[in-house]
């Protein structure tokens, strides 16, 4: 991967983006982010330019409406090119929330995998263009095995999953590269409803790390932290039988 210059952030605002561009900021990168929260937007663009970001531009609506979606697209890209693309937004709802009220499962399904679909769309074939970097997703390992107790996050993140695949093997012989990123247990405040805390729990500046690192050595797939790659290898391995008993 050459060196990125340019970044566009989708979704800025979340723990692990803010991470990602506190990093490249220190690269003095022109960076561009995009979140729903203008506020929120104006702090974080306030502290990335004192670590030295060489710009930072802020745009902001809602990231998962169709109409908003062509009107931040259009204005984003009206002034160049990027070497990197990072969609990195999404909402955890309970799943018992969502099995009392199934209306609520139509939002998610659209937050977590309909508008990040259309987001990798049109920043994919943006950078093909100019047949040149980098599109990295943010899903979750709870795509790699449906579970009872998020079975419909799961499910977003799994569709998400088969949909990155095949996005990857389209622009193989490209100068594009597709990056998936499959975090664990993240201490965010997405999480703040759970019991944190022992060694699966892990930092988003950890993870920004491991993200910026995978981006450079051009890799397709990576879990962060690493061992929830041997987590899920084995979870995806077990006979149903014995998977059901687990109170996961």
């Amino acid at each position: 991967m050459k060196k990125i210059n340019s970044v566009l952030i989708i979704g800025a605002t979340s723990s692990i983006a803010n991470e990602v561009a506190r990093l490249y900021a220190v690269q003095k990168c022109d960076l561009t982010l995009l979140a729903r929260n203008e506020e929120k937007l104006k702090e974080i663009k306030s502290d990335l330019t004192a670590r030295g970001a060489k710009s930072v531009k802020c745009l902001s609506g809602n990231l998962a409406s169709k109409k908003t979606i062509e009107e931040l697209f259009t204005k984003a890209t009206a002034s160049g090119s990027y070497d990197l693309v990072l969609i990195a937004y999404g909402v955890l709802c309970e799943q018992e929330k969502m099995e009392q009220k199934p209306e609520l499962i139509a939002d998610v399904i659209n937050t977590n995998f309909t508008s990040v679909t259309l987001w990798c769309e049109k920043t994919v074939n943006f950078l093909n263009e100019k047949n040149n970097g980098c599109l990295a997703v943010i899903g979750s390992v709870a795509g790699d095995r449906g579970r009872k107790k998020n079975y419909v996050y799961g499910s977003t993140k799994a569709a998400l999953d088969s949909y990155l695949q095949g996005l990857t093997q389209r622009f193989d012989d490209t100068g594009v590269h597709i990056l998936t990123i499959k975090p664990g247990f993240i201490d965010t405040p997405m999480t703040d409803k759970f019991d944190k805390g022992g060694p699966l729990w892990a930092k988003p500046e950890d993870v920004a790390q491991d993200i910026v690192k995978a981006i450079d050595k051009n890799k397709r797939v990576i879990y962060t932290p690493w061992f929830w790659f041997f987590i899920m290898f084995v979870i995806k391995q077990l006979p149903y039988f014995i998977f059901k008993r687990l109170p996961i």
